[in-house]
């Protein structure tokens, strides 16, 4: 019952929405980067951002998840962090980071007399055009609670600070998750961007796009394979392919019809994940993303042994 209820509640909260961007549109781990972009249940807290959180895996209180990714042909970078606060079978909360900040922004407003032809090259003071900053930061807050053994739902706080130049600007946004498990198939539902905005201290307001999403992941133990629809009806595809306990492969087709490929390194200390994704475009080629998520209960294991 609660499932059709929370599909009724998400397809209103749709039926009304402008567009914008969003910094948390940058924040998926690569794995999920590497799939296609799913919204798939993730097993540790390198998900938090736009993904529900396993209830049912082991003890991630105390782990940690950092990441960095290269965007638009190394124009910008993208750092993420995130920290495991509290985990149990019935809980979890988590915190983090998103950071972007963009290279070599070249201030051009003093340089002519603005124009809708455009400067000529002899009205343009190359002495007047300067550098100035962007950088975005967002905050989130995860908290994942357990409805049933096979049931969860997820909520995802995010505010954030933006300045461009002396420009500032303060947002907040809200996502819904709801997940359920039957046999060996997984559903997820959910809203991202729910009653959100961005508000500039200069009157402008943006409100970002709502996105609403539903998953299916099917999970035939050493292959995970997942389908993702929008509001839009574009099409996810998925898979995630588990060579040994050590290593997996992956690859996805997100909505902008680009391919992704990927792997992932699992110790008991450490998981490293790397992402790929050719984009279809003269201007930016490709995206690099990197992430190394720590078990602290390993890295505990690990100072034992040494007897350190």
């Amino acid at each position: 019952m609660i499932y059709k209820i929370l599909i009724i509640f998400f397809s209103i909260l749709y039926s009304s929405t402008t567009d914008s961007n969003s910094i948390y549109t940058l924040s998926n781990n690569p794995r999920t980067n590497s799939l296609g972009g799913l919204h798939i249940l993730s097993d540790d807290i390198n998900g938090l951002f736009n993904q529900p959180i396993n209830l049912n895996t082991d003890q991630l209180k105390g782990n940690s998840y950092y990441s960095y990714s290269s965007h638009f042909n190394n124009l910008f970078d993208v750092f993420q962090f995130g920290y495991c606060i509290s985990h149990n079978n019935k809980r979890n909360i988590s915190f983090g980071v998103i950071k972007k900040s963009i290279k070599k922004n070249y201030k051009t407003d003093e340089a002519w007399e603005y124009t809708t032809e455009g400067p000529s090259f002899s009205q343009i003071d190359y002495m007047s055009i300067g550098m100035f900053s962007d950088d975005e930061i967002g905050f989130l807050i995860s908290i994942n609670n357990k409805l049933s053994y096979l049931s969860s739902i997820d909520f995802k706080i995010k505010p954030l600070f933006h300045s461009i130049d002396n420009i500032i600007a303060f947002g907040l946004s809200l996502d819904v998750m709801y997940y359920r498990k039957i046999n060996k198939i997984d559903f997820i539902v959910g809203t991202q961007d729910i009653f959100s905005f961005k508000k500039w201290d200069n009157g402008t307001y943006e409100k970002y796009k709502v996105n609403f999403f539903s998953n299916v992941l099917v999970n035939f133990e050493k292959i995970l394979i997942s389908l993702e629809l929008d509001q839009d009806n574009d099409k996810i595809y998925g898979l995630d392919y588990l060579i040994s306990d050590f290593l997996s492969i992956r690859c996805g087709y997100n909505e902008l019809q680009d391919l992704s490929f990927g792997f992932g390194l699992k110790t008991e200390v450490f998981d490293f994940d790397y992402a790929y994704i050719n984009i279809n475009n003269n201007f930016i080629s490709n995206i690099n993303q990197y992430a190394i998520t720590v078990n602290l209960k390993g890295l505990k294991n690990l100072y034992k042994n040494l007897s350190i």
